[in-house]
């Protein structure tokens, strides 16, 4: 509702109405996270099931320092007419801009999917717009993957560079987010 009434034209907006629904949502977040830390007190190992708190990033690198020092995380991200590639090893962090819309990315995932052409094209391509802007910041042995949307089909390892597929020389792997390190 809350949503509904801001979208309204401004002469049809209902400041009141406005200022009570957003009274009434915040009120509804702090009860999910009083019920959450309720959860957390009585049983942490359930409450992580049911929620994920996000790292900052210096609790990411540090996990990476400790734990997985050859590893590199990269995290996409889909804008309107641009994606984003969020580089993060132990001691750098890197945004890219990669010049490819998710229409683009989808067309080859559609191409690999149809099963009717030799793939190697596709993930040549693919390999282009998502890898290889990024070759100089991957130099670890272990690529961790954070993919957006239609990228979770993309098949990241087979990524083609005309000599070799990526996960020839790499050990590439999927998270759905940095905090399920």
């Amino acid at each position: 509702q809350w949503r509904q009434e801001r979208s309204r034209p401004a002469p049809e907006l209902d400041e009141n109405a406005i200022r009570e629904l957003g009274r009434q949502l915040e009120k509804k977040r702090d009860d999910y996270r009083e019920a959450l830390e309720f959860l957390r007190s009585r049983d942490a190992e359930y409450a992580s099931y049911v929620s994920v708190l996000p790292l900052s990033l210096a609790e990411i690198q540090g996990l990476l320092t400790a734990s997985y020092p050859d590893t590199t995380l990269v995290s996409y991200y889909f804008g309107a007419n641009e994606t984003f590639a969020f580089v993060i090893s132990a001691d750098r962090f890197r945004p890219v801009r990669l010049a490819v819309p998710e229409r683009d990315v989808v067309v080859q995932v559609n191409r690999l999917q149809g099963g009717y052409e030799d793939p190697r094209e596709a993930l040549a391509i693919l390999y282009g717009q998502l890898v290889e802007p990024l070759a100089q910041l991957l130099t670890t042995s272990r690529i961790g993957v954070i993919p957006c949307r239609a990228m979770y089909l993309v098949p990241f390892s087979a990524l083609w560079d005309g000599n070799k597929y990526w996960g020839g020389d790499k050990s590439i792997f999927y998270l759905s987010s940095g905090s399920m390190l």
